[in-house]
């Protein structure tokens, strides 16, 4: 089971690079930026936001677990709903939620 250290996630880590890799990939978007935040407690779960923001100017926040999964994220500032949750360990999960986020960058 994948597996993060929340205060040592930084935009370099693997788990970050392979979320923004499959990213540009599915929305054809570059990611100038991507900046990790300090741990939260969101929901009773400790997490840590990931600030990404795309070249044409959706901005992206992703709480990931120490599991190596997102709890949630926003687009813009609103809550959306993943079809997937990154995992780490399940290549479907993480697929599904590359590609659920690839129709609503594009809106």
């Amino acid at each position: 089971m994948g597996t993060l250290n929340l205060t040592a996630v930084k935009p370099d880590t693997p788990y970050i690079k392979k979320i923004k890799t499959a990213l540009e990939k599915a929305t054809g978007q570059t990611i100038p930026l991507v900046e990790v935040k300090k741990v939260q407690r969101k929901g009773g779960v400790s997490v840590v936001p990931v600030f990404i923001v795309f070249a044409g100017g959706q901005e992206l926040t992703l709480y990931a677990r120490a599991s190596a999964d997102v709890f949630k994220a926003e687009l813009n500032g609103k809550e959306i709903i993943l079809s997937g949750d990154f995992s780490d360990d399940y290549q479907q999960t993480f697929d599904n939620a590359v590609s659920g986020l690839t129709v609503v960058v594009h809106l």
